[in-house]
């Protein structure tokens, strides 16, 4: 038997949605990749579509909807890789590009290099089915796998043909092939066939008469209104012109007002420039100097103060110094009294009595060595308190001589501090005299400073008041040239002419001419759209005669072509009936296939699954069967991965496939996820499989469940 098996080895992307110049080689057995979201997964898996089947819904207006919008890479307009496939013991490169409305595709033998499949689909040729088939078994996208009862019926016309032989696949096949062709040609989808276009026709053919009579008494309707609405925009023009009178018054008398109120200005202008100027003339200097003088005439008298209180201070010092004066130098002391010389004769008095006692004259010897003592003793105590009564005389001059020194030193700061005060005085007086010099004021005779200062107020306040006027001056002038500023004085004297006080406001006037206006436009665009639809109607009118004619022709026509039609459908309701009773021979093996796989995803808790020539589910547990969408959303995914690999085994009758699944184990726990990786790992053994993940769960599940696999890593091919 011809090996019919197919395998991906290689893929190579030059451009495709996110990845560029992006290959990849793939083992037999199970691929896992796993990488973050937005890696280029899911890109990828729909590369391996596009480069066997081309891109598919490319006129959709939604990008979800449109591979081709959604692939083609934003920063070129190409699409293009390849594939080195190996069915059999033949290598193909399946080479496709997609630029612009232009697609190319080529597969070639890779040992020789010779064109094969020309004209045909790679997908088809490599794997034998269509590229709906593809996408509904080999190629499971993310959260996509079908649950509960799925209709498909490209799926179970696979069946069908599983169960027939070869022969009569072919003759049932051209059969409805034949009778569905006529059957479109009569009446297909979207509206096509003779069938839609004939009652379009006949519709088409009674409206167009009831719009014949319907226009005629529509014309004369319009007709009358158009005649109505003329003699409104005469009446409404008349209004207008009034009204638009009335506003050119208002123009004028603006004008007058204008006039009016300029000369007004003006005359205010000049009353405050003569104001201004009979204040300049009775104000001396300007503000800051004037303020600078009054600050310094308020500091006068306290200055004069402070010089009088220093120099009343240096004389209370002056006459203190004089009366503290420290001791004379020479005077003599109370120990001046004292006999400098008695302890020397008390001594000589020892030495004496000492000399006549070792000569044995005791009784003069030791009289005067007591003498001798004695005097010695009187001596040194008289001196000690010599000694005392000096060093006391002697601190008090000490303490003498401190306090005149602390006086004079005193005395010194004090006719520094009145000099000071005096020259600051002085400073003060000589600054007062040349701003009063400076500014023009009259100097009075004395330094007074309460009268400086009012002096001094009485002339700030006039300055304020010239500043005042000269503000209220410069005012007035900027409001008249304002007012005259781009007015030509004779050319609005010209308009207020003949100017008449208006009976309304302006807003009134404006208001009731806008309305008018805007009345006239709305009547004369109605006016309009009626002569518009009375010529189209009067251009566009049908002959009634020649539309009925016309109607009969095509009802018999129609009731022909319906009468064909069911004939048809009967026909291929008979046939499919016979093609349902064959169908369910293959829908038992299809079941028993998959129940196992179910079986073992589930760690034995469903017995199985049974379907039914539509591809509907029904699980036993326990002996009990029950509808597909009872089950959680993990397990329903469990029950149509399984019935998917059953389908892909008897589609393929066992020829390993590629298979890919994007992200399509989301929904199940980490128990049932091992199970069913050794599902995967069981299938693995056949075909071929690419895992796609963003998470480490699905290479934990085949670790712990001992499937042995291939992990390829996108980064290191990037």
């Amino acid at each position: 038997m011809e090996d019919t098996s197919c395998r991906i080895e290689r893929i190579e992307i030059l451009s495709f949605g996110k990845l560029h110049t992006f290959s990849l080689a793939l083992e037999e057995g199970v691929n896992l990749l796993s990488a973050p979201n937005e890696s280029g997964k899911s890109t990828l898996a729909n590369f391996l579509r596009f480069v066997f089947y081309g891109f598919a819904d490319g006129r959709k207006k939604e990008l979800a909807e449109n591979d081709k919008k959604l692939y083609t890479p934003w920063d070129t307009p190409r699409a293009e890789g390849s594939v080195v496939v190996k069915k059999g013991d033949v290598r193909y490169r399946v080479f496709r590009s997609s630029v612009g409305t232009k697609e190319t595709v080529e597969v070639t033998a890779v040992a020789t290099g010779r064109q094969a499949f020309e004209g045909e689909v790679p997908g088809e040729a490599l794997f034998g089915v269509s590229e709906e088939v593809f996408s509904r078994t080999l190629f499971f996208r993310q959260l996509t796998l079908p649950q509960g009862k799925e209709k498909d019926g490209v799926l179970a016309e696979q069946l069908q043909n599983l169960a027939v032989s070869a022969e009569e696949q072919v003759c049932s096949r051209d059969a409805l092939e034949k009778l569905n062709k006529a059957k479109t040609e009569l009446k297909g989808r979207a509206g096509a066939g003779w069938i839609p276009r004939l009652e379009q026709e006949s519709a088409r053919l009674e409206r167009e008469l009831a719009e014949a009579k319907r226009e005629r008494e529509e014309w004369e309707t319009l007709s009358s209104e158009r005649q109505t609405l003329r003699e409104k925009l005469e009446q409404n023009h008349t209004f207008c012109l009034r009204t638009e009178e009335e506003q050119k018054n208002l123009e004028r008398w603006d004008a007058k007002q204008k006039c009016e109120q300029i000369e007004r200005i003006r005359t205010e202008a000049e009353r405050a420039r003569e104001a201004y100027e009979a204040a300049s003339a009775q104000a001396r200097g300007d503000r800051t100097s004037l303020t600078g003088l009054l600050t310094k005439a308020t500091a006068l008298d306290a200055a004069r103060l402070r010089a009088e209180s220093a120099e009343e201070d240096l004389r209370r010092a002056e006459r203190e110094a004089n009366v503290v004066s420290p001791r004379r130098e020479g005077s003599r002391g109370p120990g001046s009294l004292v006999f400098p010389g008695l302890p020397v004769i008390g001594l000589l008095l020892v030495i004496a009595g000492v000399v006549l006692a070792v000569m044995q004259l005791l009784l003069v010897g030791v009289p005067l060595l007591v003498a001798g003592a004695a005097a010695v003793a009187v001596g040194f105590l008289l001196r000690r308190k010599q000694a005392r009564i000096a060093a006391e005389e002697r601190a008090k001059e000490q303490e003498a001589e401190r306090q005149a020194e602390v006086l004079r030193i005193r005395v010194n700061d004090l006719r520094v501090t009145a000099e000071r005060e005096r020259e600051s005085l002085q400073a003060l007086e000589h600054t007062l005299a040349a701003g009063y010099e400076e500014i023009g004021l009259p100097m009075p005779r004395t330094f007074d400073g309460q009268l400086l200062t009012a002096q001094l107020q009485e002339a700030l306040s006039a300055c304020e008041e010239r500043d005042k006027r000269k503000a209220a001056y410069e005012s007035a002038e900027t409001a008249a040239k304002i007012a005259s500023e781009g007015v030509d004085p004779a050319a609005l004297e010209e308009l207020a002419s003949g100017a008449q006080e208006p009976p309304r406001s302006r807003g009134e006037v404006e208001r009731e001419l806008a309305f008018l206006r805007q009345q006239q436009k709305l009547l004369g665009e109605k006016e309009g759209a009626l002569r518009d639809r009375i010529a189209a109607i009067e251009g566009r009118s049908a002959d009634p005669a020649l539309l009925v004619g016309k109607l009969e022709a095509t009802n018999r026509k129609l009731a022909e072509c319906r009468r064909r039609y069911e004939v048809y459908e009967a026909a291929r309701a008979g046939i499919e009936e016979a093609s349902d009773r064959l169908k369910s021979m293959a829908a038992p093996r299809l079941g028993q296939i998959a129940g196992r796989y179910f079986s073992a995803a589930t760690g034995g808790k469903y017995e199985g699954i049974e379907t039914d020539t539509r591809l509907a589910m029904r699980v036993q547990e326990n002996g009990i069967g029950r509808e597909s969408e009872f089950l959680s959303a993990g397990t329903r995914d469990c029950a149509a991965l399984s019935l998917r690999l059953a389908l892909i085994g008897l589609l393929f009758d066992g020829a390993g496939m590629p298979i890919v699944l994007d992200d399509a184990f989301g929904r199940l726990d980490d128990t049932r996820l091992k199970d069913t990786m050794r599902v995967l790992g069981e299938a693995a053994k056949q075909h071929q499989l690419l895992l796609l993940c963003c998470t480490d769960r699905e290479e934990i599940a085949l670790q712990q469940a001992g499937v042995t696999y291939a992990r390829v890593n996108t980064e290191r091919n990037r």
